[in-house]
């Protein structure tokens, strides 16, 4: 079976080089497809959120897409649901701002999911806002994650 697909490509690019040989054109159809792509930015990846409960971290983020007037679904978790200091095994909460809508990194344990424009243009970067804030002052020393 394979000998005679073979023999039958063979034939055929033949009798395609002769055909233009005649002065006769072949055509070929290209196509292509592009998937939904988006890309996030962060001017830094670290984040440092002090140890009193007014204090908090900004990160600007922009977000990039390859389509336009479309929903992008961004969902946010928490590793740890929270801030942890794992010598001593205490968390402690904090609150997210994203684009003006808060939720806690309790809600993000299980991933909480934000919707936001793409853009009105394709490939044109979009800045997005993004604030923690803890909910309550770090009272046991160390570091936390």
């Amino acid at each position: 079976m394979r000998k005679l697909l073979l023999a039958t490509a063979a034939f055929a690019f033949v009798g395609a080089g002769s055909a233009l040989a005649d002065g006769k054109t072949v055509e070929f159809n290209l196509s292509s497809s592009l998937g939904k792509t988006c890309t996030i930015a962060a001017d830094s990846t670290n984040l440092t959120v002090g140890p009193l409960a007014s204090a908090s971290a900004q990160g600007d983020f922009s977000t990039n897409c390859n389509f336009e007037a479309a929903d992008l679904t961004l969902t946010f978790t928490s590793t740890n649901g929270g801030l942890k200091n794992p010598v001593e095994g205490n968390t402690e909460l904090y609150n997210i701002t994203f684009d003006g809508e808060t939720f806690d990194s309790d809600e993000a344990k299980t991933g909480s999911v934000l919707v936001r424009p793409s853009g009105l243009f394709a490939n044109q970067p979009i800045a997005r806002s993004f604030v923690v804030a803890l909910q309550s002052d770090l009272t046991i020393a160390g570091e936390y994650s």
